[in-house]
């Protein structure tokens, strides 16, 4: 795969799973837009990005750009008006370990976000602007962890579904997994997000997955057991085997 450099406003198609595409916008980096329109058409010619439904907006990884199959468009047009969130979520800063198909011979273990220091779980909901940049006099942003901007709720009630599903995570997104919940999105045509919705103790269902290649064709050849993702994501444990989240 070519590299693709980070240019703002550049209109891209990525995979998801093998044979669909989604159209994105590279914003401020590192955050990319998504934009609600599949396609199997890798490079679709003429998209007008002002026509489109927005799906979510959040910030990506080195290594997501690295390993998915992403395509410049040409011929495209860029939504330059700001449409995107300055309200997020910040999950708690620990970390717990949960499992699928407890006492079956699937039996999982993963590690997640959202736990506090003293064993609440979830997160706060946070005031942080995409197009923040540094400056001599400000050269962190303005909350004392300098990781967004202020806080409108320091916890997220885990029943209060309006907030959960209308804002996303501060975290930054990885590969597999972001393309992974583009798939879903198109799936379920909707936006979803199963791992902001366990890290806010919400019921999801899991699915295992021993196909990587077949779903991630450009996923790269080494020991997938011993990896674990950026920001405790979902590690791949146990006979190189990836927690593939497939049904809501």
């Amino acid at each position: 795969m070519a590299r693709v450099c980070w240019k703002e406003n550049r209109v891209i198609s990525i995979e998801t799973r093998k044979g669909l595409y989604v159209v994105a916008q590279m914003l401020k980096s590192p955050y990319i837009r998504f934009y609600h329109h599949f396609s199997t058409e890798p490079a679709p010619d003429g998209i007008d990005t002002t026509q489109l439904k927005l799906l979510f907006t959040a910030p990506v990884t080195r290594q997501f750009l690295r390993f998915s199959y992403i395509i410049p468009l040409k011929n495209a047009r860029a939504n330059l008006q700001n449409i995107d969130s300055d309200t997020w979520i910040n999950l708690y800063p620990c970390n717990r370990k949960v499992q699928a198909y407890q006492g079956s011979a699937k039996e999982i273990s993963c590690i997640i976000g959202g736990e506090n220091f003293d064993g609440r779980h979830g997160g706060m909901l946070v005031k942080k602007d995409i197009e923040w940049s540094p400056t001599t006099s400000h050269p962190v942003r303005q909350h004392k962890s300098g990781l967004f901007d202020a806080v409108i709720l320091d916890e997220i009630p885990l029943n209060a579904d309006e907030i959960i599903d209308n804002y996303e995570l501060t975290g930054l997104c990885v590969f597999p997994l972001t393309n992974e919940r583009l798939y879903l999105c198109h799936r379920n045509n909707k936006n979803v997000d199963p791992y902001k919705k366990k890290s806010l103790m919400q019921l999801i269902t899991l699915k295992i997955s021993n196909n990587l290649n077949y779903f991630y064709p450009y996923w790269p050849k080494t020991n997938t057991s011993s990896i674990c993702f950026s920001s405790f994501l979902l590690p791949l444990l146990k006979n190189e085997i990836l927690v593939a989240i497939t049904d809501i």
